[in-house]
């Protein structure tokens, strides 16, 4: 609970005269007298209410009109005297408010201030319902309490629906519409709906916390997989109540043992408590969600079921663990009376200082028994950890923070990824080993591995290694190598990053052995041609993906200059053609094959397969056959076996390694043009 300290200042002053009488020119200070006020209904529509307010001395009228169903605070009296909210009344007068909302009900405060001496009447209250006009709000809030929101929805055919709080779209930094779009619950017509905080709708668990502000959105969508948006959006918002503060029950909290990770809590509530919870965590973030959110959102915090919050009804005895040293804590009791109000008490202390060693370390990079080209392994193995984190990248990508003035040991904490439980477990008995894969030939690779013991005594190991080179195949003789090379047409449908059917139609690309010597050489060691300005978006015609080579990334930034080997492993848009004995030629992919990785802003494009109906992918390498005396290539779907799970796979372009952003649906047809 916010504590409130009013401190009143009493200026008492004795005023003596002596041998002089009071000016019979100085008038008296008029004192006014105390308006009664009466409020008398009028005439009610869908929009407007009339009354007429009586009072029994001329001053000044002032009112404030409230929706009942809102809990938000009303403004002091003083802030009703505005120019739309007030007026002059002398006996009567009559007073009409616009722009209501029909039938909805409503709660009228009134008041008069003297003309003679600004003294305040009672405030009078006075309810009122508009009238319905007939016509559906597509949402409406019924009822709202501090763990339910009870509310409508008039929409025809299909929707998404959600009730989301202020706070989570903070949090995703997303606006209601967005979140809806994202989250939103699939329903159909008109329906009410009773959202009650901690039980579920349809598999969905519902979430109401006291006075918190919550937007009910819904919008139209169509009823395919992917539920487009097909109508306007609608939406509402709402305030539930806080729960009603104890003043009778409390906990005593004794603290004791206070070590730099733990501290025992004796807990004592008395004979008013029903039962309480108890969270302990640094004062540093108790501070920020009380600044950010208020004690509301911090009581919803313990109660949260992760929290990790212990939970009593009587009195208890428990150490908590898991603390830094030298910080400053808070303990947190929040309370539940007999009678079901609520009360949050805080108690403060520091834990001691790390007196503990730092974690004995072993750890290796090297390469992977099979495929070293493209995996490595990395083993740490250590005696004491609490907590391991591990960052892996290129070299190369590794300095640009580094550059940045980051240390090691901060690049772990901030880009690291966490172990799990069974790491953690193996960790300090056998060690762990990871497998790092699709990465790329002859690359230097940085691992840093960052161990902390249980009082934050850190540990940092810092390793790198060298992929090997890509082996060579047998050397293939075909008059494909030449004969394909040149410029072609390229025409497909595909599917774009919107999930929207579309189609490239005959986008001109060039068939090459390389791009330099380097390329000419590598490349036909491998048996591949490249092809190069491959289309994979909508609006290819318009805005054109240039193909920048490994001579143009590397002339224009030192990081490929200094880094040669991912120039050409950045460059394109590029994909390839495999070409083996018989003359049977494959489009080969690899999920460490990059299309290109040179955008401003900081796309990495895979090229790999995607079976769309679904939803996997794999690096299939898919069928070519060339056609008409040499002049048609057509690249097909792969049939996979059990290595990818019998799925139908066709030619995609990734963003990032996640993100689907052209998938064919058709055959791909190459025409030449010369």
């Amino acid at each position: 609970m916010k504590n409130y300290l009013v401190m009143l200042a009493l200026l008492f002053g004795a005023m003596f005269t002596v041998g002089c009488d009071k000016d019979p020119q100085e008038p008296d200070t008029p004192v006014g007298e105390k308006p009664v006020v009466a409020v008398e209904a009028g005439e009610v529509t869908e929009t407007t209410f009339t009354f007429t307010i009586v009072s029994s001395v001329p001053g000044d009228y002032a009112y404030y009109v409230s929706k009942k169903a809102d809990n938000s605070d009303r403004p002091t009296i003083n802030d009703w005297f505005t120019p739309e909210t007030s007026g002059a009344v002398e006996g009567s007068v009559e007073v009409t408010i616009t722009d209501l909302v029909d039938n909805t009900d409503y709660e009228l405060f009134v008041v008069v201030r003297s003309a003679v001496g600004d003294v305040m009447s009672d405030v009078k209250k006075q309810s009122f319902t508009t009238l319905n006009d007939g016509q559906y709000d597509v949402i409406e809030v019924v009822s709202t309490s501090y763990n339910t929101i009870v509310f409508n929805i008039n929409l025809e055919g299909n929707y998404l629906f959600y009730p989301v709080a202020q706070e989570e779209l903070d949090y995703y930094g997303a606006t209601a519409e967005e979140y809806v779009v994202m989250y939103g619950i699939y329903a159909n017509g008109f329906r009410s709906y009773e959202w009650i905080d901690g039980e579920y709708y349809e598999g969905n668990a519902m979430h109401v916390k006291p006075g918190r502000e919550y937007t009910i959105i819904a919008v139209n969508v169509d009823n395919g997989m992917d539920k487009n948006v097909i109508g306007e959006f609608h939406s509402v918002q709402c305030t539930t109540p806080s729960k009603p503060q104890s003043e009778e029950a409390s906990v005593a909290v004794t603290l004791s043992n206070i070590t730099s990770t733990t501290v025992t809590i004796a807990l004592e509530p008395n004979a008013n408590v029903a039962s309480y919870y108890v969270y302990v965590r640094d004062k540093s973030w108790v501070d920020t969600i009380i600044a950010g959110y208020g004690e509301e959102m911090l009581a919803q915090l313990i109660l949260y079921p992760s929290s990790g919050s212990w939970y009593f009804t009587a009195a208890a005895e428990e150490t908590w663990t898991g603390l830094l040293p030298n910080t400053e804590n808070v303990v947190m009791v929040y309370l539940t009376d007999t009678a079901g109000a609520v009360a949050l008490s805080m108690e403060t202390f520091t834990t001691a200082g790390a007196s503990g060693p730092a974690a004995e370390v072993d750890a290796e990079l090297k390469a992977a028994e099979v495929d070293g080209h493209k995996t490595l392994e990395l083993f740490v193995s250590t005696d004491c950890a609490a907590s391991v984190k591990y960052a892996f990248n290129t070299t190369a990508d590794v300095n640009i923070e580094r550059n940045k003035g980051l240390s090691d040991a901060s690049i772990a904490a901030s880009f690291g990824a966490d172990f799990d439980e069974a790491q953690m477990r193996d960790v300090n008995s056998v060690g762990v080993k990871i497998a790092l894969e699709d990465l790329w030939p002859e690359v230097e690779y940085t691992a840093i591995v960052l161990v902390k013991t249980a009082e934050q005594v850190e540990t940092v190991k810092t390793l790198t290694f060298t992929t090997e080179s890509l082996p060579i195949p047998a050397r293939v003789e075909s008059d494909l190598f030449t004969s394909l090379i040149g410029e072609w047409t390229v025409s497909y449908d595909f599917i774009d990053y919107t999930a929207q059917n579309s189609r490239i139609e005959d986008a001109v690309v060039t068939i090459a052995a390389g791009v330099d010597d380097k390329t000419n050489a590598d490349y036909r060691a491998q048996n591949r041609l490249v092809i190069l300005n491959w289309p994979f978006q909508p609006d290819y015609e318009k805005n054109p993906i240039a193909t920048y080579t490994p001579q143009f990334l590397m002339e224009s930034s030192s990081y490929w200059r200094d880094n040669p080997a991912l120039a050409y492993r950045d460059y394109g848009p590029k994909v390839f053609l495999e070409i083996a004995e018989g003359d049977k030629v494959t489009m080969p992919t690899a999920k460490n094959m990059y299309f290109y990785n040179w955008d401003a802003n900081g796309y990495l494009l895979n090229f790999y397969g995607c079976d769309y109906a679904n939803k996997m992918t794999a690096p299939a390498p898919f069928p070519v056959e060339v056609k008409d005396g040499g002049d048609t290539i057509v690249i097909g779907a792969y049939q996979s076996g059990e290595e990818f799970g019998y799925g139908l796979y066709r030619p995609s372009v990734f963003r990032n390694n996640q993100d689907a952003w052209c998938v064919a649906t058709s055959d791909i047809i190459l025409k030449r043009v010369k």
